[in-house]
C-alpha cells in the first residue's frame, strides 16, 4: 500500500519524479517501484532493466534477484512445502502479489539471460551470472515459463507485425481509417 501511495505521489503530484525514483541508486526500492510502474504501464520494463543493469551492474541485478527470490520463488516453495496445491491460479496470484505478469517475468528472465554470456558484459561478475542462471532454472521449474514465455513473445511479435502491416497499408493509401476501425471492432 505504501509503495502504491509513493507511486501515485511520484506520478501525479510531483511531476517527472517517477523516472528519477525508479532509476535511483537505492536498488531495493527502485526495483519494487519500477516493477509496479511497469505493471501499471508507466514504464517500459526492458529498457528500464537494461539502463539500470548497464549503469549499476551487479548491484542492481542482485537487488532484482533478491526481489524475485523473495516475492516469487519463496512463496511458491512455501505453498508447495505446506502441502498446498501450486496450481496455475496460485502461481498467478503469487505473480500478481509480486507486481508481475508472466510476460513481464519472461522479459526480466530474457534480459538477465542476455547478460550471462561470459564473453560479453564483463562488468557483471561471474558469481552474479551464475546466480542469474540458477534463478532462471528455479523459476522455469516452478512456472514452466520457457515455453509459455516464448509462445507469448511470438504472439506479441505476430501482433506487432500485423499492426505494422496495417499502418503501412494505411500510410500507403491501400486501406482507409474506416477499414482499420472496422477491423478493431471485429477484434
Amino acid at each position: 500500500m505504501n509503495l502504491s501511495l509513493i507511486f501515485d505521489l511520484a506520478n501525479n503530484v510531483i511531476k517527472d519524479s517517477l523516472l528519477s525514483l525508479v532509476n535511483c541508486k537505492y536498488h531495493d526500492f527502485s526495483v519494487h517501484l519500477g516493477l509496479l510502474a511497469s505493471k501499471r504501464d508507466y514504464l517500459h520494463i526492458e529498457k528500464w532493466l537494461k539502463k539500470n543493469i548497464n549503469e549499476y551492474g551487479d548491484e542492481f541485478i542482485n537487488s532484482l534477484l533478491d526481489y524475485l527470490t523473495n516475492n516469487v520463488i519463496k512463496p511458491c516453495q512455501i505453498n508447495f512445502n505446506s502441502g498446498l496445491s501450486l496450481d496455475e491460479i496460485n502461481k498467478a496470484n503469487i505473480l500478481e502479489k509480486a507486481q508481475l505478469s508472466l510476460e513481464s517475468l519472461g522479459i526480466i528472465l530474457n534480459t538477465l539471460n542476455s547478460y550471462t554470456n561470459t564473453n560479453e558484459n564483463s562488468d557483471i561478475s561471474l558469481q552474479t551470472k551464475e546466480e542469474i542462471v540458477e534463478l532462471n532454472k528455479l523459476i522455469n521449474d516452478i512456472y514452466d515459463t520457457y515455453d509459455e514465455i516464448q509462445e507469448q513473445q511470438l504472439n506479441s511479435k505476430e501482433i506487432e507485425d500485423e499492426i505494422s502491416d496495417y499502418l503501412r497499408s494505411l500510410f500507403e493509401g491501400k486501406i482507409t481509417t474506416d477499414n482499420i476501425i472496422n477491423l478493431l471492432i471485429v477484434y
